[in-house]
């Protein structure tokens, strides 16, 4: 199969064409401009084939067929598909040819078409499409053929091809068939359903909660403790120092260990001091201890929201009293 040599065969056929273009019933308000249009492309793909351009010259015979529809140029279509090995569009052009030819095919002709159709319907396959879904996007060899369900088989030329379908909400499915002459085969296309992602609407986000406040210890227990540890040493350092300003007197007072009875008041303020010393100190050693031990060993507690009083502690000591005073 292939298109007539150039020559005086050739030229008739061209001008039997171009007599029939201008003969061809026209549409629309001027006529003769169609006819002349469809003319000239058709003449157009003459010159194109001759050269081997077949995919330039396909295209000006189908303008001009779409002008102005005449069979023999189906023909020289299904020529040209042949050329560019689109067998299935050969077959329909050539098909199409005989049919709306009719009796005005020539005998010899139409048997010389007769035989290129049944050498390429040895070179045409069908695909059918197998799919539960319709409205899907078919595509064959990444060219679209249109949506499920389809009406027929797909023709397609003997070989591999690439099918695809695609439909929105569903996962693309792809399939390699490889296809012979005259066969049909089944290709399966399920497409999966793609989980809708959910976005979260304003009422139902996560917000993240505030970060809670660091833990923290409460001071004001150790300040206690260390201001009773504070009042002890004070308690303890005056009334020493007043113990021993007694034993100094009393000391004065007596000659070799023998005292008078008059010393008797020094001795008992000696006495009393000291232990009031001794008290003293003993409850500054175990304020310290105490404050130290809550510090170091007393779990954290949560703070809280209320701003925590600073502690104000004083030690007052005046003549012949020692005290403490504060606000925690």
């Amino acid at each position: 199969m292939k298109l007539p040599a150039a020559g005086p065969g050739r030229t008739a056929i061209v001008l039997s064409v171009a007599v029939m273009l201008v003969a061809v019933p026209s549409k629309g308000a001027d006529p003769d401009a169609r006819m002349e249009d469809a003319s000239k492309h058709f003449h157009h793909g003459v010159e194109l084939s001759d050269d081997g351009d077949w995919r330039a010259a396909l295209i000006e015979f189908e303008r001009a067929y779409a002008i102005a529809p005449n069979f023999r140029v189906l023909y020289d279509i299904g020529q040209c598909r042949f050329q560019l090995h689109d067998y299935p569009g050969a077959l329909a052009a050539l098909q199409r040819y005989l049919t709306e030819g009719g009796d005005l095919v020539p005998p010899d002709r139409r048997s010389a078409v007769d035989t290129d159709v049944q050498s390429l319907k040895g070179r045409v396959a069908f695909l059918h499409l197998v799919t539960p879904q319709a409205g899907a996007k078919i595509t064959v060899d990444d060219a679209v053929v249109g949506e499920t369900p389809l009406a027929s088989p797909l023709p397609v030329s003997v070989g591999r091809h690439k099918v695809a379908a695609s439909k929105p909400g569903f996962r693309d499915v792809v399939r390699y068939v490889d296809v012979a002459g005259e066969e049909t085969a089944d290709v399966p296309l399920d497409l999966e359903v793609v989980a809708p992602t959910v976005t979260p609407t304003p009422d139902l986000a996560i917000v993240d909660s505030p970060a809670r406040p660091a833990r923290s210890r409460p001071i004001a227990p150790a300040v206690v403790a260390f201001g009773v540890a504070a009042v002890g040493v004070g308690v303890g350092t005056y009334f020493g120092v007043t113990a021993l300003q007694n034993k100094h007197d009393l000391d004065a007072a007596c000659d070799h260990g023998s005292c008078p009875g008059s010393s008797r008041p020094l001795f008992d303020d000696a006495q009393r001091n000291a232990l009031w010393s001794s008290v003293g100190f003993g409850a500054a050693i175990v304020g310290a201890g105490a404050g130290a031990a809550y510090l170091l060993f007393f779990p954290r507690g949560e703070s809280s929201s209320k701003p925590t009083p600073s502690a104000d502690f004083r030690v007052v000591v005046g003549p012949g009293s020692i005290g403490a005073r504060g606000a925690f």
